[in-house]
């Protein structure tokens, strides 16, 4: 917008509401008149700033917004155009205040006689003051400054100024100023930088000033910039056995060149925390949950630049603290950039001579474990006895004569195999005593409901407990009767019933313990 008058054709520039440029060469006595909104200002009201110089402009006040603030803004403004009449300055800053606040301005109360100021703009800001400005309750002001933290990747300096705009409301004086702002600097500060802070406290004691503290967190913020930069890419994780390569494709630009892994069932992105130096994360209100239900924790969100092929983009990802392993890239950024897909589907490896596993591989790579005969484990049993406790020799059970083949020839082949030995009974001896039991016992695991002939013995606790690990590793804990969790309390369901040796069904005989 261009205003033009006087001689020679000297153009005043406007620039929004009372912002002006002045070409030097405007000759005294030039008509020249500037246009600002409704208002009308003469060619003497506009400074000579100099060529080239531009002066912003000011807003208009909105009603609800700090008017303080924006009367100081407004104060430089004038002092900056030259505005130095009285009348010029009320007319301005009526114009700016709104026409319904301007009319309100006349029938606003004046101040008494012997406090009226003699400047009429003086009274007029006191009179706006006193009823744009509500009263402040400096307990709640306070209460307020109290509970300021600071957020998450919040600079100091940031923080700091948050805090001196809130205190200003408190009504501390200049002494208590400072103290309260060292103090909430070193309490609402987050991590480590609020460790670093707390010591040079505890170092310096009541001789530790806000200057103090602010360069604290310069250096610790320089330290933090300086280690992400030497840290470069992390180490790549081990490598596996899979021949099955998975889909990935390069990170964001400006990192270090890393892989993305292509995952179509995610909906957004997500990369770990600290798997990006120098990552500025925002708080975030997405929830995640696995595949299998679980919920993945959020830190936030972060807007990187991305470089894929000669494509550049700026997109969102999500920071979760869990992401252990790579990157995941979902659909999100797969709406938006275009993947080499035949690159990404390009076989590499097909089950080789180093990958393919065969059961005869495996049947010689364990060669012990599938050997004839018995095997030793591992495992070892605990016999827990209470103190006091008298030596028992337990009679051996009676077994049903239609087993008793059966349970003799399962004895022998002990004996045979070293498993067990006989012993005389005018051998001296422990006094402990307890029948064998070779057949084989029916346990049933309470989660699945399955029953199982194969399971070890781990331990013997008091009251007769013991304690079976079944092939898949779940211990349980068997008396008399059944067989239960090891740490809890639901009894299963009816055993099967018991089969005799050679009955139909091909089942081994059972027998209760």
């Amino acid at each position: 917008m261009a205003w033009s008058g006087g001689r020679g054709g000297d153009q005043l520039v406007g620039c929004g509401v009372g912002a002006a440029r002045v070409q030097r060469g405007c000759s005294e006595g030039a008509a020249a008149r500037l246009y600002s909104g409704d208002q009308l200002f003469g060619s003497d009201d506009v400074m000579e700033l100099g060529a080239g110089l531009q002066a912003m402009a000011v807003a208009p006040y909105r009603q609800g917004s700090d008017f303080e603030r924006w009367l100081k803004s407004l104060e430089r403004y004038m002092v900056a155009m030259g505005v130095e009449s009285t009348a010029r300055k009320c007319a301005l800053l009526l114009h700016l205040v709104g026409p319904d606040i301007a009319d309100l301005s006349d029938s606003l109360p004046e101040e008494p006689d012997g406090q009226a100021a003699d400047n009429d703009f003086v009274r007029l800001k006191t009179k706006l003051t006193k009823y744009l400005v509500p009263t402040r309750n400096v307990v709640a002001e306070r209460s307020k400054f109290q509970a300021m933290a600071m957020e998450e990747n919040e600079d100091l300096e940031v923080f700091l100024g948050r805090l001196r705009a809130q205190v200003q409301r408190c009504g501390y004086t200049a002494a208590e100023v400072e103290r309260e702002l060292r103090d909430r600097c070193v309490q609402a500060s987050r991590g480590e930088l609020q460790q670093r802070l707390v010591r040079e406290a505890v170092l310096k004691g009541a001789g530790l000033t806000l200057e103090d503290v602010r360069r604290t967190a310069r250096a610790f913020r320089e330290v933090k910039d300086l280690a992400a930069q030497l840290a470069g890419a992390p180490e790549p994780a081990a490598a596996g056995e899979d021949t099955v390569q998975a889909l990935g494709v390069p990170r964001p630009a400006g990192q270090p060149r890393m892989e993305m892994l292509v995952d179509t069932g995610s909906p957004v992105s997500i990369v770990a925390v600290g798997s990006i130096p120098g990552l500025e994360v925002r708080p975030s209100v997405m929830q995640l949950r696995s595949f299998t239900g679980q919920p993945v924790p959020v830190r936030g969100e972060a807007t990187v630049d991305v470089l894929y092929g000669g494509q550049r983009r700026r997109l969102d990802v999500v920071v979760s603290s869990q992401l252990r392993h790579r990157s995941l890239l979902g659909r999100d950024w797969l709406q938006v950039i275009r993947l080499d897909w035949r690159s990404l589907f390009q076989v590499s490896e097909v089950g080789g001579a180093s990958g393919r596993r065969t059961l005869e591989s495996v049947k010689a790579a364990h060669a012990q474990v599938f050997a004839d005969g018995l095997g030793v484990m591992s495992h070892q049993a605990h016999l827990t006895l209470k103190p006091g406790a008298v030596p028992r020799r337990l009679p051996p059970r009676p077994v049903p004569y239609a087993l008793l083949p059966q349970v003799e020839a399962e004895l022998d082949r002990w004996v045979s195999d070293g498993i067990a030995k006989k012993v005389d009974p005018s051998e001296t001896s422990s006094g402990w005593g307890t029948p064998l039991v070779p057949v084989q016992v029916a346990i049933q695991d309470p989660a699945t409901k399955r029953w199982s002939r194969h399971g070890v013995i781990t331990d013997v606790g008091p009251h007769r407990r013991y304690y079976v690990r079944l092939p898949k590793g779940r211990v349980l804990t068997r008396n008399r009767r059944f067989l239960r969790q090891r740490y809890g309390h639901a009894a299963p369901d009816s055993p099967p019933p018991l089969r005799a040796a050679g009955s139909q069904g091909g089942e081994p005989p059972a027998a209760a313990a």
